[in-house]
């Protein structure tokens, strides 16, 4: 496929100029559809254009808004794993509990409420935001309120504040970062705590695999290191409280299913069937979680 020609925009964190990274596995933006913004897409290394800043390394897609394609998006293996998925929601409600006994929580970017259930289990008073229409009717469906929207449609339809903003697994999806952490930073209450968790693109793994690591992806749009994303809270008038790489909790087949993308075997044919609904926690350090609070 051919490139696209030098991106004419600017660095979405630092405003700086931005120059094309060829990439073998690059699709266009006319070819996109919601099926590329699954959550639980495994087409790894297949990604946008990407363009590098030359000052603060951060790496960005072509300049789109992916919203449309949220909306319509459905995911049913996402909801497949919600098991698994409540495990790890549920150790990064464990670490907010550690900062804080304050627990009126927003989600940003909600998928099915799992975060929300998870908060909710442990005693916060909790709801979300989530563009799919197909994911937020599953969360109530659940009872878990979860406004199917944006966060800036969201805060143009409430004058509620919240004392933890979570913000899992989605900057990476958004073309305006600074005004996503901006947005959530104008909800919280005083001493609130902003949680921003993302792939980590200057770790070892990812540098290891280089074109093939997995959060390579048409979704993610943005790339973001530690240095990137502590910048960008700064930016925004926030302070970084700590920071974590984040463990996460897989069904088996769900991992082998990945696996095969990279030995081309289908390893799950050979799982006994007992094994199949073991959950494996897993780490692999590429993922860097923050705790921001607000400067003021």
């Amino acid at each position: 496929m051919k490139q696209s020609k030098q991106n004419q925009g600017l660095c979405w964190l630092c405003s700086h100029s931005v120059k094309n990274i060829y990439r073998r596995k690059v699709v266009s933006l006319d070819s996109l559809t919601s099926e590329h913004f699954k959550i639980t897409d495994s087409t790894y290394g297949l990604t946008l254009p990407l363009f590098k800043c030359q000052k603060c390394g951060f790496l960005q897609t072509e300049d789109f808004e992916p919203t449309a394609f949220y909306r319509l998006m459905v995911d049913e293996e996402y909801e497949e794993t919600r098991a698994a998925r409540l495990n790890q929601e549920a150790l990064l409600i464990k670490r907010i509990i550690k900062l804080t006994d304050k627990k009126k929580l927003l989600d940003v970017g909600a998928g099915s409420g799992i975060l929300i259930e998870a908060a909710k289990n442990l005693g916060f008073t909790a709801k979300g935001i989530e563009p799919s229409e197909w994911l937020s009717q599953i969360a109530k469906s659940k009872n878990l309120d979860v406004f199917q929207g944006t966060l800036s449609t969201f805060r143009d339809s409430t004058d509620e504040t919240y004392d933890i903003i979570t913000i899992v697994d989605v900057i990476e999806h958004v073309h305006n970062p600074l005004e996503l952490i901006d947005g959530a930073k104008q909800l919280l209450n005083k001493d609130g705590l902003l949680l921003i968790v993302t792939p980590n693109r200057q770790s070892l793994v990812a540098r290891l695999l280089a074109e093939k690591w997995w959060h390579y992806r048409v979704a993610h749009i943005g790339y973001f290191s530690k240095d990137n994303l502590e910048q960008a809270g700064e930016k925004c008038g926030l302070k970084v409280i700590s920071s974590f790489s984040p463990a996460w909790y897989f069904p088996v087949t769900y991992i082998l299913k990945r696996l095969a993308a990279y030995i081309y075997f289908d390893l799950n044919n050979q799982m006994p069937n007992f094994i199949r609904t073991y959950l494996i926690k897993l780490n692999l350090f590429d993922s860097v979680g923050i705790f921001f609070k607000s400067k003021k």
